[in-house]
């Protein structure tokens, strides 16, 4: 009776352990399938993050900034108008008191207000440049982080896979323990096993959220509803060839840090014209108009009467025997053009960087394009056959399921690899020619 009982009780555990890890499943499958976030696809999300994305749209206030400066440097210097009273000692002597008006005005020789608005609309410019990198370099990234979402996608799918089938196996060795075809050690490792597997899934479950969430924080969302890539994880290679080349001459042509080099060296230049107008003297025209009152003195009489007055004054300026802000702006401007040309060499090391590493994962993504993937679950099924037909045992499965995981898994990230390196390819070259 109470072998009975306990043989009962041993039914009992296997029946709940099996429709845990049959629920566990369908729970982590329903999660991969995306039920409860919202999909987005490559082309949707770069244009949310283009329009949403907050650093961005802090930047665009760089542009408008300089918009604003640049009008403030259109203004003349303002006049500047001064009301004095004077008193001739009237109340003992009685000569009388009067009102003065004087208009001040600092006329600027030599171009400094058209040196100003030359320099400024040059950082005008060259905000807008900077904006614009930073839209391309926004837009690289999302591609990147979109493909870092997608990679984690395909590898919970590997590992929500091979535990299905480790839970397959286990409900296999289950009903194979009932038979009396194996021992309850054999049955106890299938089932540890599962739970292993299950882990993996639980553990790479948290880094595809993570990636999700870092996919709305990019797009300006918050991770109420998490945005999950819609594309397969193993869709097919992006496809593209590029020439060396031909690469650094379009790099050349169309790199900002390149356009920003070239507009600093403007920017010096113009600061250097500005330096020198400076130097130039600026006349101080003046005009003035006074109003006396008749004097009440019984010895020196004088009647009431009006001055005009004008004058120019002229500034000496010893200070431009100094020639030191000059020097400094000239050697900005060679600094500039050094750097311009530091700037190419550094681009086309980049180009090439970007270019070897896009042929080598090419190479490695071909490698699985030769049923490398087939042969591996071939190998895999082979093995499992053998084992429920009592072959071979459960630890060559494991090798088998591992390493056709490790195969999976490795596909799965070369796939990133190479779409990763597409994206660098066109960032390095100023281009953007991703379709996905």
């Amino acid at each position: 009776m109470k072998k009975t009982i306990s043989i009962l009780c041993l039914y009992a555990i296997i029946f709940a352990t099996q429709t845990a890890f049959a629920q566990q499943g369908r729970d982590t499958e329903r999660r991969v399938s995306g039920e409860n976030y919202e999909p987005i696809g490559f082309t949707q999300y770069l244009n949310l993050v283009g329009q949403n994305n907050l650093e961005f749209i802090a930047k665009k206030f760089n542009v408008k900034i300089a918009d604003a400066n640049l009008i403030s440097q259109k203004v003349f210097p303002d006049p500047e108008l001064t009301v004095s009273g004077f008193d001739n000692d009237d109340r003992r002597l009685h000569l009388g008191r009067g009102l003065g008006f004087d208009l001040n005005y600092n006329l600027e020789l030599g171009g400094k207000r058209s040196s100003r608005i030359r320099l400024a609309k040059s950082e005008t410019e060259m905000e807008a440049i900077l904006l614009e990198g930073s839209f391309r370099e926004l837009r690289a990234d999302a591609a990147i982080l979109f493909f870092e979402c997608l990679k984690q996608k395909g590898l919970l799918e590997v590992k929500q896979e091979s535990y299905n089938a480790m839970s397959r196996l286990y409900e296999y060795d289950s009903l194979r323990y009932k038979s009396g075809e194996i021992n309850e050690t054999d049955m106890r490792q299938t089932k540890l096993e599962a739970a292993a597997f299950l882990n993996e899934v639980y553990r790479q479950e948290t880094e595809f959220k993570s990636s999700m969430a870092e996919l709305c924080e990019l797009a300006g969302q918050t991770p109420d509803t998490l945005l999950m890539p819609a594309e397969s994880s193993s869709a097919p290679s992006l496809q593209a060839m590029y020439n060396l080349q031909k690469l650094q001459s379009t790099a050349l042509e169309n790199r900002t840090d390149l356009a920003v080099a070239m507009k600093q060296k403007e920017i010096s230049i113009n600061q250097l014209k500005l330096t020198k107008a400076e130097r130039a003297i600026d006349l101080g025209l003046n005009i003035g108009y006074d109003i006396n009152t008749v004097s009440t003195n019984e010895i020196a009489p004088v009647p009431a009467f009006n001055a005009v007055r004008a004058g120019i004054s002229v500034p000496l300026r010893f200070s431009n025997l100094n020639h030191g802000a000059v020097k400094a702006s000239q050697y900005s401007v060679q600094q500039s053009e050094i750097e311009y040309e530091a700037i190419e060499l550094q681009i086309q090391k980049e180009v090439s960087q970007a270019f070897f590493n896009y042929e080598g994962v090419q190479k490695r993504l071909s490698q699985f394009n030769l049923t490398i993937l087939d042969d591996a679950e071939k190998v895999y099924d082979a093995v499992l056959f053998k084992y429920r037909s009592g072959e071979t045992n459960l630890l060559e499965v494991l090798v088998a399921q591992r390493t056709y995981n490790d195969i999976r898994e490795s596909y799965v990230e070369t796939l990133f690899d190479y779409a990763s390196s597409m994206v660098e390819m066109n960032r390095k070259c100023g281009i953007w020619e991703m379709k996905f």
